[in-house]
């Protein structure tokens, strides 16, 4: 039994939506919170002090630094991170973030990229591969 051509083209078309929808969330995201924290917020060095770990359900450990700073006030502040990594940094080492005047409590870690980000070659192929069939499907190609 054969699929018809419109419910074939409602299929690919709404996978080609939801998966853009998703590739902006995961990847759109971070930039535009990068380039907000690097216009709006102020520069700083801090220190690591500890960790925080937290482990998923697989049992995987993410390792959530927490940092230490001074703002532009002089007031010393202590902050964890909401970026956490498979693997430790060594404590004591200085990294440098930004964080926000009206809270410093926000911060962002100059350097620190999303593990999502190397998912993004294939949310780019599943996307062409999407409008490939999707062509294919009103026989174009």
């Amino acid at each position: 039994m054969e699929i018809p051509y419109i419910i074939q083209l409602l299929f690919w078309f709404g996978l080609l939506i939801v998966s853009c929808y998703y590739f902006i969330v995961l990847f759109a995201h971070p930039f535009k919170r990068r380039q907000y924290f690097t216009q709006k917020g102020e520069r700083t060095s801090a220190k690591i002090i500890d960790y925080k770990i937290n482990t998923d359900l697989d049992g995987a450990k993410y390792y959530y630094p927490v940092l230490e700073f001074s703002d532009k006030t002089g007031k010393r502040i202590v902050v964890d991170s909401e970026i956490g990594k498979s693997y430790k940094y060594e404590a004591g080492k200085q990294l440098n973030i930004y964080y926000m005047p009206h809270d410093p409590f926000q911060i962002y870690i100059i350097g620190s990229v999303p593990d999502e980000i190397f998912i993004f070659p294939f949310g780019l192929f599943a996307i062409g591969w999407i409008i490939y069939a999707i062509f294919k499907t009103i026989s174009i190609l």
